[in-house]
């Protein structure tokens, strides 16, 4: 690597740094891989780690599942995904959905329906 370029990665210091062709390694924000998450989140329930293993397949430029969870779980305190069970726990101990896709039930004509 040329020593001029490795002084810029080493001055960026950045968290996520990819690949963009060539020798060109640029460095990306945190929140670079969110939306590849987001993409992933459906307003039903479903296993993080279901989301994690649909994120890692489909995603264009790769990363690791450590990292991916490390970003689910600053989506979830942010609120940008709600959660239900022990995300403190392990990965296979909480699900997720896009927020405000809460269930409910609707009476019609003596009738509960969920919708």
């Amino acid at each position: 690597m040329d020593p001029d370029e490795w002084k810029k990665l080493s001055d960026e210091n950045a968290t996520v740094r990819i690949l963009e062709g060539g020798k060109k390694i640029v460095a990306k924000e945190e929140s670079f891989y969110d939306s590849e998450i987001l993409k992933n989140i459906t307003a039903d329930w479903q296993k993080a780690t279901r989301v994690l293993s649909n994120t890692l397949h489909r995603m264009k430029i790769k990363t690791g599942d450590v990292f991916l969870m490390w970003r689910m779980k600053h989506l979830i305190n942010s609120g940008r995904i709600e959660t239900m069970g022990n995300v403190d726990g392990g990965w296979k101990e909480f699900d997720v959905r896009k927020p405000g896709s809460q269930s409910e039930n609707i009476q019609i004509n003596d009738e509960v329906l969920n919708a």
